[in-house]
């Protein structure tokens, strides 16, 4: 009962100093939070531009269009939900430990290494070959999907929502 006491208090205390603000809105374009205000905008903006959300949805057509049959492209587009969760719990142990930068950074990186990758073999590959791309790049193309997947759970996905939640 104690702690719970405590908790309140800590609550009731905060709304207080909440409610003495004048105008919240015309304080937080104060040059002095200024920063906090553009990262908060911005970071959900670049989690948008990451191309995950068009990786996601027509991940069934990509893979279509890569020479898999309807059942095989639906269980690539499983294989792709599925490392997408397992690399979010990856990076729930993670952030506290390497930190938030860390991990924006390293899975922007991976995911822009991904992408220009993935697009320099199926330029190539749909150029050089026509309507087929060969098993090999196939292979490579869903191996650099799973991995751009992986990159973005373990940093942008999770991390554009927690990051801004925490600005001070």
């Amino acid at each position: 009962v104690e702690d719970i006491q405590v908790e309140f208090e800590d609550i009731c205390l905060a709304a207080r100093a909440a409610a003495s603000v004048g105008n919240p809105w015309l304080t937080i374009l104060k040059p002095r939070y200024r920063p906090q205000l553009v990262l908060a905008i911005l970071i959900p903006i670049f989690q948008q531009v990451t191309g995950i959300n068009t990786i996601v949805f027509y991940a069934p057509q990509l893979f279509s269009s890569l020479g898999a049959d309807a059942k095989n492209s639906l269980f690539s587009t499983l294989i792709v939900g599925v490392i997408g969760v397992v690399s979010t719990v990856v990076a729930l142990v993670l952030v506290d430990r390497v930190g938030r930068r860390m991990l924006f950074l390293q899975g922007g990186v991976q995911m822009l290494i991904c992408e220009v990758i993935i697009g320099a073999l199926l330029g190539i590959g749909f150029a050089k070959d026509g309507d087929v791309l060969p098993a090999s790049t196939t292979k490579a193309v869903l191996a650099l999907i799973c991995l751009f997947a992986a990159s973005f759970a373990w940093s942008w996905g999770p991390l554009a929502w927690l990051v801004p939640s925490e600005i001070q």
